[in-house]
């Protein structure tokens, strides 16, 4: 993060940063092809582990003390489980050089920064039942085998 930012952040105490990730042509392809490689984080909410490396947005953004929240208006992030508008995505940067990405519904942010109310952010997909036996070992092959077996 560059001194100014720093200064600022000391000078208005509680704040967060709203980034435009429109500014630069390729923070925007980049930051979609971070998310397309990267392992999803065990969040309550959707969110994804990515490098600080991955994107340079996010890389310029490290080492601030205020909440960062990346904005690239209404691009398209083709998900199914996200919305096509009103999306903005909050980073939340952890030791070794990674980043929690979240997205979150961009008026819960403007809510929470001026009444206090939650930031909500999107359901985490459920995984589909195994199909896998939950015996162990042996007793799974035999559970296997009976239900094989031809029964009169």
């Amino acid at each position: 993060m560059i001194a100014a930012a720093q200064s600022r952040e000391a000078f208005y105490g509680r704040m967060a940063w709203i980034v435009n990730g429109n500014r630069l042509k390729r923070d925007l392809p980049s930051f979609q092809e971070a998310l397309t490689y990267a392992p999803s984080a065990e969040t309550k909410a959707r969110a994804w582990l990515l490098s600080d490396q991955t994107s340079a947005i996010i890389g310029r953004w490290r080492g601030g003390s205020h909440p960062v929240f990346l904005d690239f208006g209404d691009a398209d992030f083709s998900s199914p489980w996200l919305p096509s508008t009103g999306l903005i995505w909050w980073l939340t940067y952890i030791p070794r050089g990674r980043v929690i990405t979240t997205p979150v519904h961009r008026q819960s942010v403007s809510d929470h920064f001026l009444s206090g109310a939650l930031i909500r952010g999107f359901a985490s997909p459920t995984q589909p039942p195994s199909r896998r036996s939950g015996f162990p070992g042996f007793e799974a092959y035999r559970a296997r085998n009976d239900a094989r077996r031809w029964r009169f």
